[in-house]
């Protein structure tokens, strides 16, 4: 179903749980919260969530898929440490601000948050945890926030014209696979804008020049494909054999650079979608 479409995704529920052939099991990213539990209510039909987790749900076997409070905040370690290796080599407005302890420090640095649209639980965790990281890691750090609408590249290279048109950011945290709009814009901008510290989510087939190029500094994966397998897995061992599955499966999580990108990107599919 489209992500963004809670019709999408009702009519996506309700075709697997009418029809002749009603399915005996689904396995959903729940990634339009309201609409998957709108679709679910009622249906007697057992579920397991990948990807994103609604918590207070009742029915469901189990969730498998990242702590998106703990991705961000790992984010948030890594962003850290490219602001202070930038400030070392006097790269950009990533120091202490110089104030009235007589220091002659840059400007504090500014990280720009990226958020997607929608209104998802585990994007909204992994901000949290972001900037809760950050508060931890580099409190002097500013964090501004810019929404997008809608998915698509030309509006998120609008919102960054705009963000970039106040100040140049020391940093930029991107929640999804938004990633790669923000390389694309760097990459445009080109000069010192490719050395900005960039971070965010999912391995997308044909983008990988952008994480070989170094603009991207660091992917964080959720392994979409063992999340399906084990979730497929776990609703064969609950619905067919009737055992008792975990009602809880975090998947570890992976930090992908240019240096390692081949080990992944043979195997990586499409991630897209979460």
């Amino acid at each position: 179903f489209d992500r963004y479409s809670a019709e999408s995704c009702l009519k996506a529920v309700d075709e697997a749980a009418g029809g002749d052939r009603p399915a005996d099991g689904l396995l959903i990213a729940p990634v339009l919260p309201e609409a998957a539990k709108r679709g679910l209510s009622g249906k007697g039909l057992p579920f397991l969530f990948i990807d994103t987790d609604i918590p207070a749900m009742s029915g469901r076997i189990s969730y498998i898929g990242q702590d998106s409070a703990r991705s961000g905040r790992l984010s948030a370690k890594l962003m850290g440490l490219l602001l202070a290796k930038a400030a070392s080599y006097g790269g950009g407005n990533t120091g202490r601000a110089a104030g009235d302890d007589g220091t002659d420090g840059a400007a504090a640095p500014t990280v720009l948050i990226v958020d997607p649209p929608g209104d998802n639980f585990h994007l909204h965790s992994r901000i949290d945890g972001f900037a809760g990281g950050m508060a931890e890691f580099v409190p002097e750090a500013e964090l501004l926030r810019i929404k997008a609408e809608r998915d698509d590249e030309a509006e998120f290279h609008r919102l960054l014209k705009e963000a970039f048109g106040r100040g140049r950011p020391s940093g930029i945290f991107a929640a999804n696979s938004s990633v790669y709009y923000a390389a694309s814009f760097l990459a445009a901008e080109g000069g010192a804008a490719c050395g900005i510290p960039l971070i965010g989510y999912d391995l997308i087939p044909g983008r990988e020049t952008l994480i070989e190029s170094g603009i991207i500094d660091f992917i964080l994966t959720q392994q979409p494909q063992e999340q399906a397998r084990r979730g497929i897995i776990s609703l064969y061992e609950s619905i067919v054999l009737g055992k008792t599955v975990e009602s809880e499966v975090i998947i570890p999580m992976n930090i992908i650079t240019k240096e390692n990108l081949r080990t992944f990107a043979a195997d990586s599919g499409s991630s897209e979608g979460f």
